[in-house]
């Protein structure tokens, strides 16, 4: 597949394709350097505005996924503190009804297991069994009391938790849109320096950060994969015709594609490339599926008895 002049592709956008923070140290450095030059006042006036809109965004993401983080500590501990909670309200269950007894059952039907295992949401939905089950009686007004506060707690931290998760995706995408537009503006910075510095290009490199321009991140992977698992190599953002080498260094059949979410399956209308055992082959990421969308390159080993194993080269 003929590549394209690698002057028409913008090399901070790659650079950056997979971190939000490769691009702000790599637009401080840039931004830096045009203040410091005051032959370069209008593209420093140009570009400050993009690396401010873009830092402000990078803020706001870092800040949100803290927020996020801290929801879910929060959260994490209030489940964890429900053995203590439970045992605390099944003794005053007991103070007016007998464990064993028919009354006592209707409280804890299934005892303290779904209070104690099981996925959070199920811990949650049992502290809000308890909670209705409990209204109405006044002998246990107390311990109704405890289990509502408790409930309360639970709902309101998972109902913040979703709320800032959905914030952190919004403000990822945010962020994104800022990336892509600081990468073009660099891009046309670089575009002006060498206008100015056409006869001396050596010129250009002070405005720029170079080593981590160029920095890549790791480029070759290898493993196994289990019979019928789908296991992803890794997830990144690919340019179409970015050249992928593929290996098969097993003993059975595998499948490449690009997947929707991580260790996903092969997605419908995606063939993807099936190399035999010992095969390998030289493609452009378009071959693996819809590079736009699908960020998980991931390998598929469709044996049901002998594992695979694969080297992947991006």
């Amino acid at each position: 597949m003929e590549r394209d002049w690698s002057f028409l592709r913008n090399p901070f956008l790659y650079a950056t394709r997979t971190s939000f923070e490769k691009m702000l140290v790599i637009s401080r450095y840039t931004n830096g350097a045009l203040l410091g030059d005051l032959s370069k006042s209008t593209l420093y006036d140009y570009y400050n505005e993009l690396h401010l809109d873009y830092e402000n965004a990078y803020n706001d993401w870092v800040t949100g996924g803290g927020q996020q983080k801290s929801q879910t500590g929060t959260l994490k501990s209030l489940i964890k503190g429900l053995t203590a909670q439970v045992n605390d309200w099944d003794f005053g269950v007991q103070q007016v009804h007998r464990k064993g007894t028919n009354e006592y059952t209707a409280f804890f039907p299934k005892g303290h297991a779904p209070f104690t295992t099981g996925k959070q949401e199920t811990r949650i939905a049992a502290v809000g069994a308890l909670n209705n089950s409990l209204t109405g009686i006044p002998a246990l007004a107390t311990v109704k009391t405890s289990v509502n506060a408790y409930y309360a707690q639970l709902t309101n931290t998972i109902d913040t938790q979703k709320a800032k998760i959905s914030i952190t995706d919004t403000l990822s995408d945010q962020v994104e849109a800022k990336r892509i537009a600081a990468g073009q503006g660099l891009y046309y910075v670089l575009g002006a320096l060498m206008q100015t510095y056409s006869a001396d290009p050596s010129q250009i490199a002070r405005y720029f950060d170079l080593e981590l321009i160029r920095q890549e991140g790791q480029t070759d992977f290898t493993g196994h994969v289990s019979p019928q698992e789908h296991v992803t190599v890794i997830k990144r953002t690919l340019e179409a015709d970015d050249q992928i080498t593929l290996k098969n260094l097993g003993l059975v059949p595998l499948t490449f594609y690009l997947a929707a979410i991580k260790d996903g399956p092969i997605p419908a209308g995606t063939a993807g490339v099936i190399l035999q055992p010992s095969e390998q082959t030289h493609v452009p990421a378009s071959a693996l599926g819809d590079v736009e969308n699908n960020k998980f390159l991931t390998v598929f080993n469709p044996s049901d008895l002998a594992d695979g194993n694969w080297e992947v080269e991006i």
